[in-house]
């Protein structure tokens, strides 16, 4: 850290409150029945500091009473080197694995309580503030607890 990131936190504020604005509606669009609220959600800002930093495999939501249907992650990472991994890998059906690099400015959408993920190591050191990977999620809730661990929910 250098000092930098209060600077940069109303922009993440407002980039919040856009997701939170927008998104609900094209999903309930998209999916009828699926009850995304647009005044619940999560939010995590992660940080990884290199050094082999990684997530284990996992399901954001792995059953209720937790709600969360929607990972939205944004990635703000300008000039990631992709040479120093960090990438989140996802496990998707049929055996289909993609690695998807944290680009700055990438978004990425998915079903929280169906897909299967984790985060590569992040291989930068761990003292040089360029090589931390850092990820912005924003978890979507559904007010169908129907909706919820669903398999048959189209993806």
């Amino acid at each position: 850290p250098n000092g930098d990131e209060v600077d940069q936190a109303s922009g993440l504020l407002h980039y919040t409150a856009a997701v939170l604005h927008t998104l609900p509606q094209v999903f309930n669009h998209l999916f009828p029945g699926l009850d995304v609220s647009s005044s619940t959600y999560g939010t995590k800002l992660a940080v990884a500091l290199g050094g082999g930093s990684k997530y284990p495999k996992h399901v954001d939501n792995v059953g209720l009473p937790d709600h969360r249907k929607v990972t939205t992650i944004l990635y703000l990472n300008p000039d990631w080197d992709k040479t120093l991994g960090g990438e989140i890998r996802i496990w998707g059906k049929g055996g289909l694995v993609e690695d998807v690099a944290p680009m700055g400015g990438r978004l990425l959408l998915f079903w929280s309580d169906q897909i299967v993920h984790e985060v590569l190591e992040n291989l930068g050191d761990p003292q040089t503030s360029k090589n931390h990977r850092y990820a912005l999620t924003i978890w979507m809730v559904s007010e169908n607890s129907q909706g919820i661990c669903d398999e048959n929910h189209p993806l």
